[in-house]
């Protein structure tokens, strides 16, 4: 599941960099990661496939594969199945083939994202507990804002920002200072949405193993929020184009892989708590 987010992440990261970052067609070193991240979320969702089958037949997943022809019949089952087909097709359309007109391949990636999305919200609590018609949005919308800020730092940081001009690194970072807040104000009210649906209130933060992990993820945030803060501060203050040095971009890559770093762990701990039931 961890590793599945993070090749979601990226994937979205590319997009929202493409779109709001660079403001034009996605440079070849940020599609070179569209095959391994598709690659993922189709691997590890044919694992938990095999995790499912070994439930259902009480076998260990990895003497399941035979039986993975009935893990569909249920309702999970089928959702993976499904995040399966939609990388592959994203794969078959997006990066074998190559569309010619740029807008329009970021579109069917989009549309697939959504999807896959889709399907992590359909086999987590967003739509096993109460409300499902409001869990299933709210989640779909939750991860893409984390994905498109989280994914976008891992993107910039470790692609863009190395291979720029000097002059270009500080607007590429300002353009994504001005998109990331708003990712944080959707993570922000989708959560709480999310946390007030599941867990019910304070309460529940601190009786239940799912609280107590929301409050270790509201701490990490916190901590990201600090961090994406001061950095952002930095970019509009210190770093000027027209006086901006090749250790200056360093030291800006150095701050947005820290800020990913933390982010990193919050996707682990978000992985642990759709494994964790709520009271």
């Amino acid at each position: 599941r961890y590793a599945g987010y993070l090749g979601l992440m990226v994937l979205a990261g590319a997009l929202a960099a493409e779109a709001f970052v660079w403001r034009r067609p996605m440079p070849a070193g940020a599609h070179a990661l569209l095959t391994p991240a598709l690659g993922v979320v189709a691997l590890t969702a044919l694992a938990q496939l095999a995790v499912l089958a070994g439930d259902l037949t009480g076998r260990p997943a990895w003497s399941s594969l035979g039986s993975l022809g009935e893990a569909p019949e249920h309702p999970v089952g089928m959702a993976l199945v499904i995040r399966i087909v939609l990388a592959f097709v994203a794969w078959l359309v997006v990066v074998r083939e190559r569309p010619t007109a740029p807008d329009l391949a970021s579109a069917v990636v989009l549309l697939l994202s959504i999807g896959m999305l889709g399907t992590w919200a359909f086999t987590g609590h967003a739509r096993s507990l109460r409300w499902p018609w409001v869990g299933v949005p709210i989640d779909v919308a939750h991860h893409g804002a984390a994905a498109a800020w989280v994914g976008g730092l891992a993107v910039l940081g470790a692609i863009a920002l190395p291979g720029r001009h000097v002059d270009d690194a500080v607007p590429l970072a300002r353009r994504f200072s001005r998109l990331a807040p708003w990712c944080v104000g959707i993570i922000v009210v989708t959560g709480v949405l999310q946390t007030l649906r599941i867990d019910g209130g304070p309460l529940g933060l601190a009786t239940t193993p799912h609280g107590r992990l929301v409050v270790v993820k509201l701490a990490l945030l916190g901590v990201m929020l600090w961090m994406a803060d001061r950095n952002r501060r930095l970019v509009l203050g210190r770093f000027q184009p027209d006086v901006l040095g090749a250790g200056d971009v360093l030291v800006l890559r150095r701050m947005m892989l820290r800020e990913l770093a933390v982010g990193v762990v919050v996707v682990g701990v978000t992985a642990s708590l759709v494994a964790t039931d709520p009271g």
